[in-house]
C-alpha cells in the first residue's frame, strides 16, 4: 500500500496481518526522525543509500520503520536549493540596481522607497 493508506484507522484494520507501507513524511514523528537522523548512525543498505530501523507505535500498533537516506535525492535537493538561492540573489541585485538609479530629495523619500 502507498503512503495514502497510512492512517490510524487503516492500521487498526490491518492488525494481525503483515504489511509493508511507506510512511508519509507529513506525520510529525516521521518528520522528526528524518530531521534528527544522522548518517553516522545509519548502516549502508546499498551504494548511495543508508538506513536505520526504528521501533515506533502509531495508531496503537507497534511498527518497525526504516529511515532511509538517499545520496542522489540529497544531491537533487541541494541543487534545487542552490538554484533557488541564485534566483533570489539575482532578483535582489536587480531590485537594488533599480533603487540605486533613483535620485531622492531627502532621507525620508529614500526610506519610503524601500
Amino acid at each position: 500500500m502507498d503512503s495514502a493508506g497510512y492512517a490510524a484507522e487503516n492500521l487498526k484494520k490491518l492488525k494481525g496481518m503483515l504489511w509493508l507501507m511507506r510512511v508519509p513524511e507529513t506525520l510529525a514523528e516521521a518528520k522528526r526522525l528524518v530531521r534528527e537522523s544522522e548518517k553516522a548512525d545509519m548502516q549502508c543498505l546499498t551504494e548511495g543509500y543508508l538506513g536505520k530501523e526504528v521501533a515506533v507505535t502509531y495508531g496503537e500498533i507497534a511498527q518497525r520503520w526504516l529511515v532511509v537516506f538517499s545520496q542522489a535525492a540529497h544531491d537533487r535537493e541541494l541543487h534545487t536549493l542552490y538554484k533557488d538561492q541564485e534566483k533570489e540573489r539575482l532578483a535582489a541585485e536587480k531590485q537594488w540596481h533599480r533603487l540605486s538609479l533613483q535620485i531622492f530629495n531627502c532621507q525620508e523619500d529614500a526610506d519610503a522607497a524601500k
